[in-house]
């Protein structure tokens, strides 16, 4: 009798059932990487007091166990690792080309942020006219095969302060520090839309410049003449995608190019469609 050296799931939707069960080897697989990462760092200093000891003409018996050790259990971590395989149905081929479609128009933007916390000003007369002041960073997307597990397939991936998301067929998995979450593509309540930013930076090529203000400016909208430096600041049209589930999670992602908000929101809309025919199938 064969015996599997991995862990091998199958998933058909990614419904709840199996979504826990993936996320229960995953939590798994990442403990015993984590595991992995303090031993090698043990090991290192074992090593190092080993050679050390060949100066004074001390065995050499510890270090090479530890690297003999840390071989034997990098082996068996890699064994234990999940193999995750979704069957490709047309389902899952549609889902898979509207997520390709989706993140290959994100990538189109010259700048993709994420917005991470907003300030209320206490005298907006003196930062542009603006209300309020947001806290953001720039978003790196990549493709990538997800940490913990093994697939043939790399998926879409955002960088973010909630930790690296990658978006799996019907659902999100999101990697942070020590901790392993997943969120179903349905549960997400998403919101695309668009706000006007007074944008005292860098402007991107493709931004929707729709005006300009003052950096000091009156009530009127005229510049206050007290301040000599007073420099005029464009206001840019940007596109938002807000996605919140519950109390629970919540994202703001900016895009440059507004242009862009019809297409990302069809396609988007279309992962869920997806998802949500996908699983009726087998309810």
């Amino acid at each position: 009798m064969s015996r599997a050296l991995s862990t091998k799931i199958n998933l058909k939707c990614c419904t709840y059932a199996e979504s826990e069960e993936l996320l229960n080897a995953l939590r798994k697989s990442k403990k015993r990487h984590i595991t992995r990462y303090i031993l090698t760092i043990l090991s290192l200093l074992i090593i190092i007091i080993g050679l050390a000891g060949l100066i004074y003409d001390t065995p050499l018996w510890g270090a090479w166990f530890t690297i003999a050790a840390m071989i034997v259990f990098s082996i068996w971590i890699y064994t234990k690792t999940p193999k995750v395989d979704f069957e490709r149905d047309e389902y899952f081929q549609g889902y898979y080309e509207k997520l390709n479609i989706f993140f290959k128009t994100l990538t189109k933007n010259r700048k993709v942020w994420e917005v991470k916390d907003y300030y209320k000003n206490n005298d907006s007369k003196y930062h542009a006219g603006a209300g309020l002041s947001v806290n953001r960073e720039t978003v790196s997307l990549f493709k990538a095969k997800p940490p913990y597990m093994k697939s043939n397939l790399k998926y879409y991936a955002l960088n973010t302060s909630k930790g690296e998301l990658y978006f799996l067929p019907y659902c999100i998995l999101i990697n942070k520090t020590f901790k392993l979450y997943m969120l179903d593509i349905n549960d997400i309540t998403v919101r695309f839309g668009t706000t006007n930013f007074i944008e005292n930076g860098f402007i991107p090529r493709d931004a929707e410049v729709i005006g300009y203000t003052w950096q000091f400016v009156n009530k009127t909208g005229s510049p206050n003449r007290r301040f000599s430096n007073n420099k005029q600041i464009p206001k840019c049209c940007y596109g938002e995608i807000d996605l919140q589930l519950q109390e629970h999670f919540k994202l703001v992602i900016m895009y440059s190019n507004v242009s862009l908000s019809d297409s990302l929101k069809t396609t988007f809309l279309d992962l869920i469609k997806y998802k949500t025919n996908r699983t009726s199938t087998f309810n």
